[in-house]
């Protein structure tokens, strides 16, 4: 069977939506992961939060992929073998790490490229979910289900604990099965964490970071701030329970809101300090070029800021 499985880095714009800026992707994160060592900064494309817990339930990567035959068979070794060729075995041990610390199981959705918009007319279940576990330090999947998009509905409502009156719809994202669940479901794709910095010397996590992409050339980075803009209460309010979560099992994990622009006019990426959704401790540095990048020191200045 030819199958490649594949990590969507790049945004897309959804069906029928417009943006006057085309999507980027993260640079930042590109730019501290380059950097560090391996193990020590992650992602997270989808933490589920149940709000009348006030907990975290659930942790979701999830990669799409190409096969040739109609006939999907996975073997949990090739999946094992495509992810690692993906990124490195410690990047996806410190995404274990963190839902031990957090007490919540993690798993991985794989679904067709482009699906469900394109149709994956020759495969009767084409969304797989593995539950990934680390057992004696090794990673190991355990086979979840498969089915289609209302059963990956049914998995995060499970998690979620409901589903949502009213979704905000999707101009940009890193999946059609993202754009999908966002304007014809009630059950949207769990947020995500776009960076975790893990600390060796505390054994635990320093900060969350995320990284606001700011477009518009006309306004400085200096003057943006966080919850600037109405319609994001309800992921800030994910983050917040997030970090109250990894504050109960773990050393205080930093909060840290870092806004950077797409434009060569946005020299500076501005920093603060985020709790009980309040910030703090404005910082700016230096942001690097996207050409000729050297990003060493936009990673030092981050870790000095958040202390790791």
């Amino acid at each position: 069977m030819s199958l490649h499985i594949l990590n969507p880095i790049n945004p897309k714009v959804c069906p029928g939506a417009f943006t006057k800026f085309p999507p980027v992707p993260c640079y930042p994160f590109c730019w501290m992961r380059e950097n560090m060592k391996a193990g020590q900064i992650t992602d997270i494309d989808g933490f589920v939060i149940n709000e009348k817990q006030g907990l975290v339930t659930a942790l979701m990567q999830r990669r799409e992929y190409n096969s040739k035959d109609g006939k999907l068979v996975l073997e949990k070794s090739q999946v094992m073998g495509s992810l690692f060729r993906l990124e490195s075995e410690p990047e996806w041990k410190l995404r274990c790490v963190l839902s031990e610390k957090l007490k919540v199981p993690f798993y991985i959705a794989l679904w067709p490229i482009d699906y469900p918009i394109i149709k994956a007319s020759q495969i009767s279940e084409p969304v797989i979910v593995y539950q990934i576990k680390r057992e004696n330090n090794q990673i190991n999947l355990q086979a979840e289900f498969k089915g289609d998009t209302n059963d990956l509905e049914s998995f995060i409502l499970k998690f979620r604990g409901r589903s949502f009156s009213s979704v905000k719809t999707f101009k940009v994202g890193m999946t059609m099965m993202e754009c999908y669940l966002a304007s014809k479901t009630q059950n949207p794709w769990p947020g995500n964490l776009d960076a975790a910095i893990w600390d060796d010397e505390l054994n635990s996590f320093a900060a969350i970071i995320e990284f606001k992409t700011h477009n518009y050339p006309q306004y400085p980075i200096s003057s943006q701030y966080f919850n600037q803009f109405p319609g994001d209460d309800r992921r800030y309010k994910a983050f917040d329970i997030l970090q109250n979560h990894l504050a109960k099992v773990s050393n205080k994990t930093k909060f840290v809101y870092a806004i950077w622009g797409t434009d060569e006019s946005h020299k500076e990426v501005k920093l603060q300090t985020i709790d009980s959704l309040k910030a703090s401790h404005d910082s700016l540095i230096k942001r690097p070029e996207f050409t000729n990048a050297t990003t060493k020191e936009f990673t030092e200045e981050v870790l000095r800021y958040i202390g790791a």
